[in-house]
């Protein structure tokens, strides 16, 4: 029995073992696979584009044959001419024989000069290819300078945008400096003409005082006391009213009104 248990625990272990290695060989199977199709798919472009060489060439191939054709069929049918004229000439006689050879000659000049004109197509095609590839480089270049000087004429237009926005934040700085400086010239003006009023008040005000002081200077020395205390009463009222001026400029102070005369008591 413990030999069964041993022989089961080994062949359970030879197991996993062998499934651990199959899933390696699996993984790396499919590890290989994916290589392989990638190698399908650049082998399969591959094949397409040489499909389409191929086809490009077959197409420029069937032309030229055409073309050689053509050529072929037109010479073979001059030689055929010739020859036959050939045949016919020594049919007849001499003056018909030097007729035919200036026929023949001015066919073979023809077949030289088809033959020339086919050598002159074939090298103007050539050239033609080379022109055409020419072209083509140069559309590229013009188009890449074409989407450069684009390029350089949308930042030229952020730049322009740009600066136009900050000539109209500028444009409206300067503004606002302009109000605020009409603001405080309006201020300076106010003020220099209030300080203008209060300084004309305080001249008519110390003009009055003078006065009631040059009268107070002649009258006679004996006053009774209701005289001597209307006076210091008017000269506390001056001096309040200007220490009232200094304190709020721009307000009109009011002047007392100093008695007419004051009365002097005989003694």
């Amino acid at each position: 029995m413990a030999d069964e248990v041993a022989n089961g625990s080994l062949s359970k272990a030879a197991i996993l073992e062998e499934k651990r290695q199959l899933e390696g060989r699996l993984g790396q199977m499919e590890e290989e696979l994916e290589e392989e199709q990638g190698n399908a798919e650049l082998l399969n472009d591959r094949y397409r584009k040489l499909l389409l060489q191929v086809e490009s060439l077959t197409t420029e191939l069937s032309a030229e044959r055409s073309f050689s054709a053509k050529a072929e069929s037109g010479r073979q049918q001059l030689e055929r001419q010739i020859q036959e004229l050939r045949e016919r000439l020594g049919e007849e006689d001499a003056g018909a024989r030097a007729r035919q050879k200036m026929t023949i000659a001015g066919l073979e000049s023809k077949l030289a000069q088809a033959e020339e004109q086919l050598e002159q197509e074939s090298r103007e095609r050539i050239l033609s290819g080379k022109l055409v590839r020419r072209a083509e480089k140069r559309l590229k270049e013009v188009v890449l300078q074409v989407e450069e000087e684009r390029r350089m004429a949308d930042q030229l237009r952020d730049q322009m945008e740009k600066g136009n926005l900050r000539v109209k934040q500028l444009k409206r700085q300067v503004q606002e400096a302009e109000e605020e400086a009409s603001r405080a010239q309006a201020d300076r003006r106010r003020l220099q003409r209030e300080l203008d009023d209060v300084t004309e008040t305080a001249e008519s005000l110390n003009r009055e005082v003078t006065t009631l002081r040059n009268r107070l200077r002649r009258v006679p020395l004996t006053f009774t006391t209701r005289t001597v205390r209307q006076v210091f009463r008017l000269e506390e009222g001056v001096a309040s009213d200007e220490e009232t001026e200094e304190a709020e400029p721009g307000s009109g102070p009011q002047p007392p009104e100093p008695d007419a005369s004051p009365e002097a008591q005989p003694q």
